[in-house]
């Protein structure tokens, strides 16, 4: 199976007063990068991965997060790896 490249963008409601301690938890996370934040509760969050699996693992870790009431999944898009280009040998 070829190499790919999944990226995919979620709000987390958030309730507001664990806020904060949210979104430091999401900085925590290597493939996470906070993008947004209100003060009514909601973060904005792009995650990556290389497989689909990778990213249904960082939403469950998300919705474990302290007040976390929901993740919604806004945007997925998966990028195929390129295929490494072979170089003619130049004609005489």
């Amino acid at each position: 199976m070829p190499a790919e490249m999944h990226i995919a963008s979620v709000v987390v409601q958030v309730l507001p007063r664990l806020l904060d301690a949210a979104a430091a938890a999401v900085d925590r996370m290597p493939s996470a990068r906070l993008h947004g934040r209100s003060a009514s509760g909601k973060l904005v969050v792009t995650l990556d991965g290389n497989t689909a699996s990778e990213i249904l693992d960082q939403v469950g870790e998300l919705q474990g997060l302290p007040g976390v009431v929901n993740v919604a999944l806004v945007y997925q898009h998966i990028e195929p790896e390129p295929e490494p280009c072979l170089q003619e040998e130049p004609r005489p």
